[in-house]
């Protein structure tokens, strides 16, 4: 059994795919296996990886039938998995070569059920931490760590963490138990992670700069259109009704989920406002008032919610 599983999606990924590749089989821990899940891309994401697997036998690839979106092919991995850890790379961004093995060094010292460990952003030449102010290191019960989580504004992506599989799991296994046909493609992790927050006991922080996360024109938040901000308008809803739905079937803390929510929908006003002043500018002014209105009042109390 191989000690951690990287999960890696691909949707006409070629582009960037040789880089991720390549930093996950040069990792100095060897007894690794990379995931790839195929979503049904239309370009040479696939041939490309085959050529690797053809000289690494750790190289997996699934092949979904048909397209399921980014939820269900991170779920697919997950599942298939052999790793007693799972890890996630998104197909245009990199891991530093030590991150597989310091990781699975401090998540067998310590039996925690995931790390949260830090990243770089690169846009354009520019580097910065993706997480402020964090330990160096800490070990956290879950109940301490939901606070530093939404004091500190850590990231909800499923990237910057290593978690025990059998958590991960039994997170995806809540999710099913309220909706089986779930999918999302903007709000995977957020949804994710809010259960395997729920399902653990002990986590640590580790703050090292683990992952390397690149920033390209290609990527969402850079091509919005009118049909993609309806989708991600969409994705939000899903994700907060599955969270809302969550909370009361399974009892879990209704003030971390309101804090967990109010922050998701500041997130889903920050995409709108974002959405109109590229796409309209001034002519749509008013809407852009509203919606900074919104923002602004949120952040000065939880919004309501109903359990």
């Amino acid at each position: 059994m191989p000690l951690i599983s990287i999960i890696i999606p691909i949707y006409n990924s070629e582009k960037y795919l040789n880089k991720s590749i390549t930093c996950c089989i040069n990792q100095t821990l060897k007894d690794i296996e990379i995931v790839f899940v195929d979503d049904k891309g239309q370009d040479d994401s696939v041939k490309i990886i085959q050529e690797y697997m053809q000289k690494d036998s750790r190289i997996k690839l699934i092949d979904n039938i048909t397209n399921q979106g980014i939820f269900r092919a991170k779920r697919t991995g997950a599942l298939n998995a052999n790793g007693k850890y799972l890890m996630f790379l998104d197909p245009d961004d990199e891991l530093e070569l030590n991150a597989c093995e310091i990781l699975y060094n401090e998540i067998e010292r310590y039996s925690v059920d995931f790390i949260y460990f830090n990243g770089h952003v690169i846009d354009n030449g520019c580097v910065k931490n993706i997480s402020k102010s964090l330990p160096d290191f800490k070990l956290y019960k879950i109940e301490k760590f939901q606070k530093f989580f939404i004091k500190n504004k850590l990231k909800w992506v499923l990237w910057l963490k290593i978690y025990n599989k059998e958590i991960y799991l039994k997170a995806l296994s809540l999710i099913d138990s309220i909706d089986n046909s779930f999918k999302t493609n903007l709000t995977e992790d957020v949804s994710v992670f809010y259960h395997v927050i729920n399902v653990s006991k002990k986590v640590a922080i580790l703050n090292h700069s683990f992952y390397k996360y690149n920033i390209y024109e290609t990527s969402v938040s850079n091509n919005l259109s009118n049909v993609n901000f309806q989708n991600c308008l969409q994705d939000y809803k899903k994700a907060i009704d599955l969270i809302g739905s969550s909370c009361i079937k399974n009892n879990f803390s209704k003030k971390f989920t309101k804090q967990y929510l109010t922050r998701l929908n500041l997130d889903k006003i920050s995409m709108e406002i974002n959405y109109h002043k590229k796409n309209y500018g001034y002519k749509n002014i008013f809407n852009l008032i509203r919606l900074k209105l919104i923002k602004k009042q949120q952040k000065i109390k939880n919004i309501f919610i109903k359990f």
